[in-house]
């Protein structure tokens, strides 16, 4: 029984280094959108579709798609 707690911790600790020494692959990505070279690209917004029957909620995907262009050229 002492002989398969020991083996047990041993393998865990084993494991726990293994995980742990691992820091390589831990890498971190930076985007600098304020770099002149920086290019914008374009992204396609279509108008949303409408899946209620009520008529009055026609105008609202029109507006969502219009809110949604107006922010995305405030922020850049």
């Amino acid at each position: 029984m002492h002989q398969i707690k020991l083996y047990t911790i041993s393998l865990l600790g084993i494991i726990l280094l293994v995980l742990g020494w691992n820091n390589t692959a831990s890498g971190k990505v930076y985007i600098d959108i304020d770099s002149p070279a920086f290019q914008k690209f374009p992204i396609a917004i279509t108008d949303f579709k409408n899946l209620g029957s009520n008529d009055d909620n026609e105008n609202l995907s029109v507006w969502f798609s219009d809110a949604l262009k107006s922010s995305l050229d405030i922020t850049g």
